[in-house]
């Protein structure tokens, strides 16, 4: 699959949430990115939950914008440590490779309903993959208020961030990546945006993730 993530205008920032989320309210200039919806559950047979969840991202200079949201009843937040099991959460995920011509790491992005992020660097799943342990500078994320059914949540993945680790800026052209919402704990349920074609729950599928188009329109 394909998903375009249209440059946004200059000193955009995250959404604030004043409340709790409506997805027929985003704010500009969000609500004008396209939405990825997360609906594909391989693994229905084994984990009959599923949940309608969606992403938007957007770019420009100061980096990847990211809108997730989830219809879930009830939800769980546990998790409170930075690069903790936030999958045993509620979670929603961004794994991203931003240079997929030249550079085969990439970014696992995982953050529950409390804002608290999981993030890691590396081409698969085992060592010598590199998980934070510390806020990342400059990642500032917020997350909505829940009132028993959507939550939400707005970062931004900094540029600067993106070229300590990859030497590199983001241009316009072809990143590869896959959303996804899950559990492991509460009503298990593994949803991906881009199909995954594994045995068993693996959102570490880089020969899955569809091509995520960074354009300038």
């Amino acid at each position: 699959m394909r998903y375009a993530a249209k440059k946004l205008p200059a000193g955009t920032a995250p959404i604030e949430f004043r409340g709790a989320f409506d997805p027929a309210r985003i704010p500009a200039p969000f609500d004008a990115l396209n939405e990825a919806s997360i609906a594909d559950y391989p693994w229905l047979s084994q984990f009959p939950d599923s949940f309608p969840a969606y992403a938007r991202v957007g770019w420009n200079e100061d980096g990847l914008f990211v809108l997730m949201y989830a219809k879930e009843a009830p939800i769980q937040s546990r998790e409170t440590a930075f690069g903790g099991r936030q999958c045993r959460d509620s979670c929603m995920e961004f794994f991203f490779m931003p240079f997929p011509e030249t550079d085969a790491n990439y970014l696992n992005v995982e953050i529950n309903p409390a804002g608290i992020p999981h993030v890691g660097l590396g081409i698969g799943r085992r060592p010598p993959r590199r998980h934070f342990t510390e806020a990342v500078p400059g990642m500032t994320i917020h997350e909505s208020v829940y009132d028993g059914e959507w939550w939400a949540l707005s970062y931004v993945i900094p540029m600067s961030f993106i070229k300590e680790l990859f030497g590199r800026e983001l241009t316009a052209g072809t990143m590869r990546g896959n959303f996804y919402k899950c559990s492991e704990d509460i009503h298990p349920h593994f949803g991906t945006w881009n199909p995954v074609v594994a045995e068993k729950p693996d959102f570490h599928r880089p020969e899955c993730f569809g091509e995520i188009e960074l354009v300038n329109a």
